[in-house]
């Protein structure tokens, strides 16, 4: 009986995958969209993937700019400040989070699917539309320091570092996604401001939305 049941859960879920729809456009400015429509529950995710990352800085390579400017996201926007911001996300529920890997940095949020329209125009405020503040520039030059100092502190992080250095000596595989203690702390406002608006970019992204309605172009040219 309960390798039926397990089997019968197998097709169920065989059958769900097979009917769900992906549609991929791309809009005028360069900007990918992929939509999924899933039944699973009345909610909706967004995935922003943005092609930066550790292994991937070009001249602040070694530095993790990409990381760092990951901790800056949401300071503020041209329409809005930081609280402001903050108060919109919450407003719309749910959970959102953020990460920077090797190959790209990616930004996504969860909520209902009452809240689609609102979310949308949330992260294209807050990621291409960023504004920075020298108090948020070094309060978080700060964190991430003593975040690179204590892993330095972890011996599993120093042997991970040995290994990757051992494993790809003089690749840029081997730089810590973080940066380096020195390289960081060499980065400068005007570093970020060039970093962001060189890497930022429509043409740069991939949005990625699972939602629980027929999946459509979104969102519009003029909100991005």
């Amino acid at each position: 009986m309960r390798k039926s049941l397990v089997i019968i859960l197998l097709l169920l879920l065989s059958i769900s995958a097979l009917a769900q729809r992906v549609l991929r456009t791309e809009l005028d400015n360069g900007l990918v969209i992929v939509a999924a429509e899933v039944h699973a529950n009345p909610t909706v995710t967004i995935r922003v993937y943005v092609r930066t990352g550790a292994v991937i800085e070009g001249p602040y390579q070694g530095s993790g700019i990409s990381h760092y400017y990951e901790h800056l996201h949401g300071d503020g926007s041209t329409s809005y400040t930081q609280e402001e911001l903050d108060a919109w996300d919450e407003s719309l529920g749910g959970i959102s989070n953020a990460y920077t890997s090797n190959s790209h940095t990616c930004y996504h949020q969860t909520t209902t699917v009452e809240h689609f329209d609102g979310m949308v125009e949330l992260m294209a405020e807050t990621l291409v539309r960023q504004v920075f503040t020298a108090e948020a520039i070094a309060s978080q030059r700060g964190i991430i320091l003593k975040e690179i100092n204590m892993n330095l502190d972890q011996a599993d992080t120093r042997a991970w570092y040995r290994f990757s250095h051992t494993m790809w000596p003089g690749s840029v595989t081997a730089d810590p996604v973080i940066g380096y203690p020195d390289l960081f702390s060499a980065v400068t406002e005007a570093d970020l401001r060039d970093y962001y608006t060189s890497r930022y970019t429509p043409e740069n992204m991939v949005v990625v939305v699972t939602r629980r309605a027929s999946p459509r172009p979104i969102p519009p040219p003029t909100t991005w």
